[in-house]
């Protein structure tokens, strides 16, 4: 008998002033004639309230009935459930909460008969997710799923009925990029550095000949980095050095001398602190006089051994160090990147090439400049890789399958691809960029196929960079969110910004803006901020994943505090040593469908958010 039958009954006796009686245990006494709900039979409830051990239930057409729970049954306000009738005396009845599984469900069995659709898994899953998340579940909707859901049979259902629920369109890449999403595998940064890996090593051309090499190089230069004789720089002005392979340790141990290259216990704690330190001000937009203990561990070390305070470790926020400029926030020059022993091979390739052995740019007086900026040198490369002298061939085709030039292109693609969070004030920067990585990226692939090279690493890295860009793109035309690759002090880091009830087309209507940014930083670790903004109030609370954390975000509170008041906005900041764990799916799924229809262009990504 259903539910519905049985309240009709029960409005029928109140409204003849029949007494209902009720039960020591199970539900009201509802109908005269209980005997009529069988044993096993399920109805589908939501649980609006509980007290003294007294449950009631909400029932799908409005009415409500109440149930004394059992012991050891546990129920939740706003639980929509299934019961199954236990028992029935004819004078009371018990009901238990039914686990029969979605095979059992009443509801998805009575949809899926409605629209003439088979009760198999698919689609009682499809009906199921569905119904999760708030989508209609009429015959011409659940028709147009099911299609769907038949010719993607790869594809996991739930996940597809949530990219309907968002708007995304329902393809195999932007599968893939979805389940990536939802497993937290998702980073750009990631798939960028992958490329960054892999390219370079891809342009030392393995089997292509001599002519084949310097002509790959030339075309891939030319798609990295414009074609019109200078080098597009996305990550200017540059942070420092960005070390690749063997010139890494060797450049830091040309600054600081020889014991630098095995730093002793103390000295790299007071590293760790410093970069740390750098990064809580870069997550708090301050400008301190910083690492003070990491200078006095320095120096008190130091002084025991009757020599200097080495004060190099330790860096200013304001770029400053010993009251000099911090070479760190200088151009990238060659001479960051290299050792002495990799500039000489370096200079040794490039004077067998007359066209650069006597250019003013690269030499004077018979010796490579060594503030020569990389893209600079690329540049020129990029020029000579058309030379026709078989001496000059020779010399860069060697010059191509070295480590040297493999850090050179490295360096500049890390410039090319990742932002330094000031250049975040510039506008469309960050549209600048995925416009940019879309089409090298294509080129690139394009490029490697037409040299006839097997790269499917290479490839599906390329790839992924784009499928992630699209999918952004495709969650940009109704959501604020946006990953954004950075350059920060002594490493790159993997950030998501997403601004909530700031929907396309929509306007909250109390003119409230909040906003989530995470960071995974090498030194603070998970980082996360939320933020709300109304007219001039502020509020601000920052998750960090542990107690150091913690504590570096919070003396730089107040400096925060200050320069925030000083712009005429009232500040309330909050700082919690507990990691906020946040999922990109489940938050898009919680700001409700997007608008539908209307076309999706390429490259509209709006950041002025």
């Amino acid at each position: 008998m259903q539910i519905t039958d049985m309240l009709s009954q029960y409005n029928r006796n109140l409204a003849n002033g029949v007494e209902v009686s009720s039960g020591t245990q199970g539900i009201k006494q509802i109908a005269s004639s209980l005997s009529e709900l069988s044993v096993g039979n399920v109805f589908e409830g939501n649980v609006t309230q509980m007290e003294n051990g007294v449950v009631t239930l909400g029932m799908p057409d409005g009415k409500s009935i109440q149930a004394r729970l059992d012991a050891g049954v546990s129920v939740n306000v706003g639980e929509s459930m299934f019961f199954q009738v236990r028992s029935n005396t004819g004078a009371q009845i018990a009901i238990r909460p039914f686990s029969g599984g979605i095979a059992a469900n009443p509801t998805l069995l009575s949809a899926l008969k409605a629209a003439n659709l088979q009760a198999n898994g698919k689609m009682l899953t499809m009906v199921h997710a569905m119904m999760e998340q708030s989508m209609s579940i009429d015959k011409q909707s659940l028709a147009h799923m099911a299609r769907l859901v038949m010719s993607n049979e790869g594809m996991d259902v739930t996940s597809l009925v949530q990219m309907v629920k968002l708007g995304i369109p329902v393809t195999e890449e932007m599968a893939a990029q979805f389940e990536n999403y939802k497993s937290d595998q998702y980073a750009i940064l990631d798939q960028l550095e992958s490329v960054m890996e892999l390219l370079p090593k891809q342009m030392a051309g393995g089997s292509l000949s001599q002519d084949g090499l310097l002509a790959l190089n030339r075309q891939m230069l030319e798609a990295l980095f414009g074609g019109e004789g200078a080098l597009t720089d996305a990550a200017s002005p540059p942070d420092g050095p960005t070390l690749t392979e063997d010139a890494g340790a060797a450049a830091g141990q040309q600054a600081a001398g020889p014991d630098a290259q095995n730093p002793s216990p103390d000295e790299a704690k007071a590293l760790s602190r410093a970069n740390a330190m750098e990064q809580a001000q870069a997550v708090v937009g301050t400008e301190p006089d910083t690492t003070k203990k990491a200078e006095s561990d320095l120096a008190g070390k130091a002084e025991k051994e009757g020599g200097q305070p080495q004060k190099e470790a330790a860096v200013s926020g304001r770029g400053e160090r010993n009251g000099e400029a911090d070479p760190k926030l200088q151009p990238d020059t060659i001479r960051k990147l290299f050792t002495t022993g990799a500039l000489q091979r370096l200079a040794s390739h490039l004077k067998g090439v007359p066209s650069l052995s006597e250019h003013p740019a690269l030499f004077s007086e018979g010796k490579l400049r060594e503030g020569l900026e990389p893209k600079e040198l690329l540049r020129l490369l990029g020029q000579a890789f058309s030379d026709k002298d078989p001496f000059a061939k020779q010399a860069l085709s060697e010059l191509a399958s070295s480590k040297e030039y493999r850090a050179l292109v490295k360096n500049v693609l890390e410039r090319q691809w990742l932002i330094r969070p000031e250049e975040l004030k510039t506008e469309h920067k960050v549209k600048e960029l995925y416009e940019r990585l879309d089409r090298q990226m294509e080129q690139m692939e394009r490029i490697v196929k037409s040299f006839g090279q097997s790269a499917p690493r290479l490839s599906d890295a390329a790839s992924n960079v784009r499928s992630n860009i699209q999918f952004m793109n495709q969650v940009n035309q109704a959501y604020a969110y946006l990953q954004i690759p950075l350059k920060l002090a002594g490493q790159n880091a993997h950030s998501d910004l997403f601004v909530y009830n700031r929907r396309r087309g929509r306007k909250d209507e109390d003119g409230e803006l909040s906003a989530f940014l995470h960071l995974d930083l090498d030194h603070l670790g998970s980082t996360d901020v939320s933020v709300k903004l109304r007219k001039k109030q502020v509020s601000a609370n920052f998750y960090m994943a542990d107690d150091l954390s913690y504590q570096l975000i919070y003396d730089h509170m107040d400096e925060l505090c200050e320069r925030l008041e000083k712009r005429g906005f009232q500040v309330k900041l909050s700082v919690s040593g507990q990691e906020k764990k946040v999922n990109f799916v489940e938050e898009l799924l919680k700001q409700g469908s997007p608008s539908a229809g209307g076309a999706v262009h390429r490259y509209s990504f709006d950041v002025r958010a």
